[in-house]
C-alpha cells in the first residue's frame, strides 16, 4: 500500500495509457508480470474497495485489460464502487458497449452470471446508468450474444456430422445465408 491507497499492481496498470502505442506496454507488462510472480495477487484492491481492472475498466482501458484478464483476473470480483456488483459492470454502467462486445468475444465469460448481475443491479447502481433504457439494451445485446454462441456450437456440431439440433433442419440455400449472418465461420 501507498500513501495513496494504490497498491503496487494498481499504479503499474495507470501506466498501461490507451492512447500509447501496445507495443510501448512490454516494460509495464513486465512489471506486472514480476509482481504477480511476486505474489502480488491480481485482484487485489485499493482504499476505494476496486481491483486493478475495475479501474480499467472504469476509464475504459480494454487493451490493457485484457492483459489482465489473460493472466487470471476476475471479471466477477465485487466492486466497491459498483456496490459490489461485479467488476465487468464497470463498462456496462459506463456505457461502453463496444468494450463489453469485445471482452465478451476474446475471453470466456459467463454470459448468463453477467446478465444475472444486471438483471438484479440494485437502484443505487442504476442511477449511474446514462439513460434509462442502456441497461435493457445491454441485457437484450446478452441474450443475442448468447443465442449466437449457442449457434455457432451447433453449427460446428454439424460441420462435425454431429447431430445439431434444428439447425440442420434449414434448407441448404438458406442455410449459407445463415452463416454469413451470424458470421459463424
Amino acid at each position: 500500500d501507498t500513501l495513496s491507497g494504490e497498491t503496487l499492481l494498481h499504479l503499474s496498470v495507470n501506466f498501461l495509457d490507451a492512447n500509447e502505442n501496445p507495443s510501448d506496454w512490454e516494460k509495464h507488462i513486465k512489471v506486472i508480470d514480476l509482481l504477480l510472480e511476486l505474489g502480488c495477487p491480481i485482484d487485489c484492491v485499493n482504499r476505494k474497495g476496486d481491483t486493478p481492472l475495475f479501474t480499467l475498466l472504469w476509464w475504459n482501458n480494454v487493451s490493457a485489460a485484457h492483459e489482465l484478464i489473460k493472466r487470471g483476473a476476475n471479471l466477477f470480483a465485487p466492486s466497491q464502487m459498483l456496490k459490489g456488483h461485479a467488476v465487468i459492470c464497470a463498462v456496462v454502467v459506463k456505457g461502453n458497449l463496444s468494450s463489453l462486445l469485445a471482452i465478451l468475444q476474446n475471453h470466456s465469460v459467463d454470459v448468463r452470471k453477467l446478465k444475472s448481475q444486471l438483471e438484479n443491479i440494485k437502484p443505487s447502481v442504476r442511477s449511474l446508468f446514462p439513460d434509462g433504457e442502456g441497461l435493457r439494451k445491454v441485457i437484450e445485446m446478452l441474450d443475442c450474444f448468447e443465442t449466437r454462441n449457442k449457434l455457432a456450437v451447433s453449427y460446428r456440431k454439424m460441420l462435425k456430422g454431429e447431430k445439431a439440433g434444428w439447425i440442420g433442419a434449414l434448407p441448404s440455400y438458406r442455410f449459407s445465408q445463415f452463416v454469413e449472418n451470424f458470421a459463424l465461420v
